[in-house]
Order: C-alpha cells, then sequence, then structure tokens
C-alpha cells in the first residue's frame, strides 16, 4: 500500500446530520470542515430521474438524481431523516416502527419521488462472487449462471433472488461477471418497511456498490479508491479502479461495537460530549476508540489481503472513508492513515457538487447517491434483487394501469368530441335563434309584401307562357309563306284561350290551301308542338276582279296545346274522397 504524505488529508467535515445529534442540538462543525458545494453542473436536454432509498438503522435517506443524454448527473433532492433511537432500542419491531415512521417523515420532506426508484440492500446481506463465463451474450450468461448457481450460493436456491452484473467482455466468447445473491427473507421486511410507507420499490440494488459509484468522479480514474461505508451494525468495503467495482466485503466492525464501551451513549454527538477543552478523548476513553480501530485496521487489512491475492499488482491508492465513521470524534481517518500508511480521507460524492443544506455533510448519502447513478445506466444492466413475482406484479399493474389510462384517454376523446359538437349545434341553434327574432321583428313590415306575393304565386301557376298568344300567333305568322306565288293573304284571327285558334284566310290555288294545311299540322307535332288537332274549314273559289285572277277562301281551325293544371279545391279532392271512403 502507499505511503502516506507528510500532513495527512484532515476529514472533509464533520457529521452533522440530524441523525447523528440529539433532537434540538447543533452541532458545530470542525475548523477546516468543508461542506457540500454548490451545484455547478446544468443538465441537457432529456433528462432521467432515479431515487434511491436507503433506510439504515440509524437514518434514512433519500436522493434524487438526474441525468442529461450526455451522461451529466445532478442531485436534484436529497434528505435525511433520523429515527427515534429512543423507539427503536430493544425489539425488532420497534425498530422496523421506526424505520416505517423515519421513511415516512423523509418522503413527506423530500416531496415527490420521481423516476426509477430503486431500495438499498446490506452488503452483510448478500453474497458476491466474481465469475469468468465463456460467453459474451447477456441471455446466455444468464442461463449459464442460473444453472450453475448452486455451486456460489451457500444456501438453498429456492429462496434466492439471483442477478449479475458484467463487467468486462474478455475477447469475442468470455466475460468477466458479479454475480450478486440474497435471500428472500432479508429482502421482503425492508420492502415491507417501504409498502408500509406507500412506496413501491422497482429495484434492489446492494448498498456498498451504490457506494462505490457515488464516487468513481472523485480524483483520477484510474486509480484504485477503497470505499469503507461505516453503518451503525455493519462496516462495508468496496474496492473500484477504471470506474469498475473489483472488491466488496462486509466488515464485522460497526459503530454500535464502539458504542456499547460507552454506557449511555446512542450517537456521536454522545461521544463528543466527552472530549476534553483540547479537543480529544480523555485517555480511558481513547484507549477504547483505539482498540476499535485497531479491530478495523485488522478486519480491513484481511480483507486488502484478500483483493490483492484476487488481483495481483494491484494496490490501494487511497482510502474515502463515508457513512458514520468519518465523524467520530477526533476521526478514524488519521489512525487508519497512520497504521495502513495510505491516505485516508472523508469526502462528498460526486466531487462535492450536492444540493447544501444543513441537516447532513455529504458522506452519508453516498449510498443513496451512488444507486440512482446506477439506475441511471443506459445499457439497463443495473442489477435488481426485487423479488421475481413482486415484477411481475408490478409489470401486471403497469399493463393494468395502462389500458385504464388508454380506455379513460378513449373516454376523454369521446367526450371532447360530444362538447365540440354540442357546442357547434349550440352555436348554430343560437344564430338561428337570432335569425328568427330579427325576421319577426321585421315581419309587419312585409306583410303586404308577402300578401302581393301570394296573388303573384298564384297568378303565376295559372300562366301558361308556352302557349301564350303572342308565342302562337308569332310561330303560325313565321311558318305561313309571305311571298308570291304562294302567299297566304290572312284575312281574320280568332284565339280563344285555353281552346282553338281560327285561321280565315285567301289564296290563289287549292294546292295553296293544301300547303297551308300541312304548314299548321307540322306546328301539331313535336318539337314545336302549340296545336293538339287541326281541323280544315270549307274554301270556296272567287273572283278577285283583277284581270279575271282566280283566288280560293279558306279557314282552319285548331285545337291548341295548354298547361294542365289544378285548383286548390281540385287538390284537395281526391284526399277527401279517400278519408270518406275510409270513414274517418
Amino acid at each position: 500500500m502507499a505511503r502516506a504524505a507528510t500532513g495527512t488529508r484532515r476529514p472533509t467535515g464533520l457529521r452533522t446530520t440530524t441523525a447523528r445529534r440529539p433532537a434540538g442540538a447543533k452541532a458545530a462543525p470542525r475548523k477546516g470542515t468543508r461542506r457540500a458545494a454548490p451545484q455547478k453542473k446544468k443538465l441537457g436536454r432529456r433528462k432521467r430521474f432515479a431515487t434511491a432509498i436507503d433506510i439504515g438503522h440509524y437514518s434514512v435517506k433519500i436522493a434524487t438524481v438526474a441525468m442529461d443524454e450526455a451522461g451529466t448527473a445532478v442531485v436534484q433532492r436529497a434528505t435525511v431523516q433520523p429515527l427515534d433511537l429512543a423507539a427503536a432500542a430493544g425489539e425488532k419491531e420497534a425498530l422496523y416502527q421506526a424505520q416505517v415512521k423515519a421513511l415516512k417523515a423523509a418522503i413527506h420532506s423530500h416531496g415527490r419521488l420521481t423516476g426509477r426508484i430503486v431500495l438499498a440492500l446490506p452488503r452483510d446481506s448478500t453474497t458476491i462472487r466474481y465469475i469468468t463465463l465463456p460467453s459474451s451474450h447477456r441471455d446466455e450468461l444468464k442461463e449459464m449462471l442460473f444453472l450453475d448457481a448452486e455451486r456460489h450460493i451457500p444456501f438453498p436456491v429456492d429462496n434466492v433472488e439471483i442477478d449479475f452484473e458484467v463487467l468486462e467482455k474478455l475477447g469475442e466468447h468470455e466475460s468477466r461477471i458479479m454475480m450478486i445473491s440474497a435471500p428472500r427473507a432479508e429482502i421482503e421486511p425492508l420492502l415491507d418497511i417501504c409498502h408500509e410507507a406507500g412506496v413501491n420499490p422497482e429495484a434492489v440494488d446492494v448498498d456498498i456498490l451504490g457506494a462505490c459509484y457515488a464516487y468513481m468522479t472523485n480524483g483520477k480514474t484510474d486509480e484504485t479508491k477503497a470505499i469503507i461505508d461505516f453503518g451503525r451494525e455493519s462496516t462495508r468495503l468496496g474496492i473500484v479502479s477504471n470506474n469498475r467495482v473489483l472488491f466488496s466485503r462486509s466488515l464485522s466492525v460497526s459503530e454500535s461495537r464502539l458504542l456499547e464501551g460507552f454506557p449511555g451513549a446512542k450517537t456521536w454527538s454522545d461521544l463528543r460530549t466527552r472530549l476534553t477543552a483540547i479537543g480529544t478523548l480523555p485517555p480511558k476513553d481513547r484507549a477504547k476508540v483505539e482498540q476499535w480501530i485497531g479491530d478495523l485496521y485488522v478486519d480491513l487489512m484481511r480483507s486488502v489481503s484478500a483483493f490483492v491475492c484476487e488481483h495481483p499488482g494491484n494496490r490501494v491508492d487511497r482510502i474515502i472513508l463515508c457513512g458514520g465513521g468519518p465523524y467520530l470524534p477526533s476521526g478514524p481517518s488519521d489512525s487508519l492513515a497512520l497504521r495502513l500508511q495510505t491516505k485516508a480521507v472523508a469526502e462528498v460524492p460526486l466531487d462535492g457538487e450536492i444540493p447544501s443544506d444543513s441537516s447532513y455533510q455529504g458522506p452519508e448519502l453516498a449510498v443513496a447517491i451512488g444507486l440512482a447513478l446506477r439506475a441511471l445506466r443506459k445499457n439497463g444492466e443495473a442489477v435488481n434483487l426485487l423479488p421475481r413475482d413482486i415484477i411481475a406484479e408490478q409489470e401486471r399493474k403497469e399493463q393494468r394501469a395502462f389500458f385504464q389510462s388508454a380506455l379513460l384517454l378513449g373516454l376523454l376523446a369521446v367526450l371532447f368530441c360530444g362538447v365540440g359538437l354540442y357546442l357547434k349545434w349550440e352555436e348554430k341553434y343560437t344564430q338561428l335563434k337570432e335569425l328568427r327574432e330579427q325576421v319577426k321583428a321585421i315581419e309587419p313590415e312585409t306583410k303586404d309584401l308577402r300578401f302581393m306575393q301570394a296573388k303573384v304565386d298564384i297568378v303565376d301557376s295559372y300562366l301558361d307562357r308556352d302557349h301564350s298568344c303572342l308565342r302562337v300567333l308569332t310561330t303560325v305568322l313565321q311558318a305561313l309563306p309571305d311571298e308570291p306565288p304562294h302567299n297566304v293573304s290572312l284575312n281574320r284571327i280568332i284565339f280563344k284561350k285555353r281552346d282553338t285558334l281560327t285561321l280565315e284566310g285567301l289564296v290563289r290555288t287549292s294546292d295553296d290551301v293544301t300547303r297551308v294545311g300541312d304548314i299548321l299540322l307540322q306546328l301539331a307535332a313535336e318539337p314545336n308542338k302549340i296545336f293538339r288537332s287541326v281541323s280544315p274549314g270549307k274554301h270556296t273559289e272567287r273572283d278577285t276582279g283583277i284581270d279575271g285572277l282566280k283566288a280560293r277562301d279558306f279557314t282552319f281551325e285548331c285545337e291548341l296545346e295548354y298547361k294542365e293544371y289544378e285548383t286548390e279545391r281540385e287538390k284537395a279532392r281526391p284526399t277527401i274522397s279517400a278519408r270518406s271512403r275510409s270513414g274517418r
């Protein structure tokens, strides 16, 4: 392990979360403390969201992270809600109720849980194995892993949830994967807490993997970082390099183990009351802390040695402390750095760019922020240990919700169409009503006009324009010859409407009389039919008195063609006769 530089970096901040101090107490940060820095990043288009929930024995942490299409991530909201430690002491049921109460309060304070909801599962409840399989296709890897799962899991497979994550592809036909398994008995209590608080997680992931992911952007990418997450009941170790989790383990040394040596102490804030005027613990208390750090060092060295055996040639460049341990009075970072000869510091996730708040410093949110980041990965290979039956039930609920939404949208569309048609009809009806009122207003002025129009209509119904006197006479005169030697001289014309036309005249010969009859017969045929029939009268020869010139008198009586019509009384007569026959 690398040697520490002179003047080891101090912890970046004291733990001042409400989860670590008594109610109403204000913890003053140590001199030189660096809080969470204001966010400087701005997201681009197509933002995606994820929310992670970390339910601990000390507090409940919630973090919502947004990521744009370029991969830039920003913590939108973060919440730390302490448990009621007095109520949580004793039986497991009391702790369960305290966690439910704290989760409800955290959700109320945090607001809407946006995006995919991920629940943190403790590392000590899971089994993680690193396996190399002869395939590069995810479906084949899954099939191979599940067929050979019993060899890697120390408990019955039937009651275990298994998932995996591809770490790297070794050529075209081989992959290095991280297999993760957990008994359902360890997952279901956490899900029950969420369900009782009104939350339905969509995924379950391991807490130490989230902590590792939260610090991947801190420092150099190629350096090997050991992440130590101090928890109330256990301490987790994760080692990352080149944006990959290479090793993880749960350590037996925990915060509660140290607090047991100080009767009445429930939080790190209780231990701060034991500090002397110069900011150190009394010798007797300091010996207890040094003993705890020594046990942590031994357990940590065993885990690091196991990592070195699995990855020959690698060494830990620096140690990052998160969770509760970095804020122990006179913190363990200096002692660990001296023992491990490696830089050990407490840092804020995402290189310090998280929302500033007085209720937290940042390292305690590492698990929640990291799990939300893991859920936003584009490759869709995030670990999910949510029980399969719950996933199936969620899919069924989503399908039902989709069909219900589609049905609702259809009903709304029909409703909107109906409303639109009704409004259109109402508009037309209003216009018609206004027109009727306008007509009613000018009706007295149009009374005389309507009376005259009625008369005109009656006259027009009896008027026979196609067979008027003028048209009949014009047609006859145009048809008769008016030039010698066959010209016709008309002496008398008698027109009787809708009856007859009588022509009396003079021609030279009997052939001319016949010719006049033929012309009139042509006018009794289509298309210029003005006569129904033509009847010739007597024609006699007589002397004209002009040099012995003879002439013939003629008479023709033509029955006129006319338009048939019925009076109103004649039109009503068939209806009256029909009613009489029916007995009405």
